[in-house]
């Protein structure tokens, strides 16, 4: 599925985000400015990634607190009409981690195989249950990713790895047939348990992947089947296409998914992946 393409404002570039992203810090939260920019100099890509959510939060309309370093918290609260509606929490991805799981062999130039980051996806959530956990409105962890590589291994079929788990071939026990599906090993939202697969780390509503590039963002993203905050990604960050179950719960396999944008699941996007 192809990702929503976010243009950032005509001649800017991710530098620009950063530059007004400061200028925000420095008018409305000058308490948070030291600590960002000591984020720039020791993490700038992940510093540059956050300037870059801040941006797209903005776009959407959000009234945006940035996390208060005395107490800790989310990287953003985002209100609307002073009511607070939604926190997200970035992470992103190392350049090492892109290029590994994109099998890039710096000599030869060329990728040998891609493997989605389901097992580096399932550790940035883990170590954001304190950010996420315990807020009156829906949580969204904003992973994101700048290296040129990165919607090899985070957006298209990527995602529904990083939903499902990572596929592999399954043998029927009786007619010895090979056929491709899950065990549910590294999928952020599920677990198998009793045989049927169960909803797991309820304290994020949805993933949101971010490809940042210079001028614009790629974004896609996972919706949990069964969240403690339930949330209507369709109409948190429109035109952004969400994979999602498309039944639950599930008594049998095979899962059902599929994709939604704007509130509609979009034609043709359903699949039907098997697990034991």
């Amino acid at each position: 599925m192809d990702p929503q393409e976010v243009d950032f404002p005509a001649g800017k570039t991710i530098m620009d985000l950063v530059t007004s992203y400061k200028q925000f810090l420095s008018l409305c939260f000058p308490q948070c400015l030291p600590g960002y920019e000591r984020r720039l100099a020791s993490a700038p890509d992940s510093a540059r990634s956050e300037a870059a959510i801040y941006w797209y939060l903005d776009f959407l309309g959000y009234q945006i607190e940035p996390e208060d370093p005395s107490h800790g918290g989310p990287d953003f609260q985002c209100s609307l009409a002073g009511k607070l509606v939604l926190v997200v929490e970035v992470a992103s991805l190392e350049d090492s981690t892109v290029v590994g799981h994109a099998g890039f062999d710096p000599a030869k130039k060329i990728g040998q195989f891609v493997v989605p980051v389901c097992d580096v996806v399932l550790g940035r959530m883990q170590s954001k249950v304190q950010q996420l956990k315990g807020h009156p409105c829906p949580r969204i962890l904003a992973l994101t990713g700048s290296h040129v590589l990165a919607h090899l291994v985070m957006l298209g079929d990527a995602v529904e790895e990083i939903l499902v788990g990572e596929l592999e071939q399954l043998v029927d026990p009786v007619s010895r047939v090979s056929r491709t599906g899950t065990r549910f090993r590294n999928s952020v939202f599920l677990q198998q348990r009793g045989g049927a697969p169960q909803p797991c780390r309820q304290y994020a509503s949805g993933l949101l992947l971010c490809h940042v590039s210079g001028r614009s963002l790629e974004l896609a993203g996972v919706r949990h089947p069964e969240p403690a905050m339930p949330a209507d990604l369709s109409g948190v960050f429109p035109d952004v296409p969400f994979v999602e179950l498309a039944r639950w719960p599930v008594a049998q396999s095979p899962l059902t998914i599929h994709w939604r944008r704007c509130g509609a699941a979009i034609p043709g996007s359903t699949r039907r992946i098997p697990y034991p």
